[in-house]
């Protein structure tokens, strides 16, 4: 999309404020700072106040090392890495997580899927990260098309989490996965797939286009065991 002149020279109007401001401030701050220095050195409070200064000083400092180095870190967000893929023709949107130690899947999805019934509720605990949740079982062996393949993979069924399936490190160990990160690609040696994360534009437009899709195989389906 592109912007017009006038949101242009908003957009610089605004940053040229911000940078008045902060440079005021910093100046504000450097005469306080010399004012300090002038006075008596004994003095709890001025001491106090000259580490303060000095410590947002190096903070400044560090800041500025960091712009000259990476300075997309201050105007761009690392999108996470999702991959597309399928299972009993049900579109799902997965992330790939290295911090994951197990392959996760919500409930909702393996009842959508048709993999609830292969539960193994013997196989129920906790699953720990950011906060717990109930482990309520494990499918041993679900096939999963990722592109035009197939992989078989285990995966422990979660309640209440926000994102519907996580590829974890267990099978990207046992596919022997590489993260290319210089190609924005996963890929899945054994297999011989090799699949480009999704960006987070195509992650939402998919999102759209799947839940449609979903919707009518559910819808299908439906009518199917109606008919039985």
């Amino acid at each position: 999309m592109r912007l017009k002149f006038q949101n242009i020279l908003k957009v610089e109007e605004l940053l040229f404020q911000r940078l008045k401001k902060n440079r005021e401030k910093q100046d504000e701050e450097k005469r306080e700072y010399e004012r300090l220095l002038k006075g008596d050195s004994n003095d709890p409070e001025i001491q106090r106040k000259i580490e303060k200064y000095i410590h947002k000083e190096k903070i400044a400092e560090n800041r500025q090392m960091a712009m000259e180095y990476f300075p997309e870190s201050f105007y761009s967000q690392h999108h996470m890495l999702y991959i597309p893929l399928e299972i009993n023709n049900f579109k799902v949107i997965a992330l790939v997580d290295t911090g994951a130690q197990m392959t996760i899947m919500s409930v909702d999805i393996a009842h959508n899927c048709g993999l609830y019934n292969l539960i193994d509720t013997d196989y129920q605990g906790q699953a720990v990260g950011v906060g717990t949740s109930k482990i309520i079982g494990v499918i041993h062996c679900a096939q999963i098309k990722i592109q035009d393949k197939f992989i078989m993979a285990k995966i422990s069924v979660i309640e209440n989490i926000s994102i519907g399936f996580i590829l974890g490190l267990d099978n990207m160990r046992s596919h022997r996965c590489t993260i290319e990160l210089s190609t924005n690609s996963l890929l899945f040696n054994d297999a011989g797939i090799n699949i480009k994360f999704l960006s987070d534009g195509e992650c939402k437009k998919l999102k759209e286009k799947n839940a449609e899709e979903n919707n009518e195989l559910i819808k299908k389906q439906s009518q199917d065991d109606f008919k039985k």
